[in-house]
């Protein structure tokens, strides 16, 4: 599985695995999803902040 976010800037960090700038201030970010122990607290943190950036 995968989780694909959004957020205003570039993470290029492991996990991501795939990224791709969508426009000026949008970068889309693939993150492979294995096993319960893949979503640690970075994870959560730049879903947390994709939410914000669209709400």
């Amino acid at each position: 599985m995968e989780i694909s976010f959004y957020l205003n800037e570039l993470e290029d960090l492991l996990p991501v695995v795939k990224y791709r700038q969508m426009s000026k201030n949008r970068v889309v970010h693939v993150v492979p999803i294995d096993a319960i122990e893949d979503i640690d607290t970075q994870l959560i943190d730049w879903m947390r902040r994709s939410y914000e950036l669209i709400t």
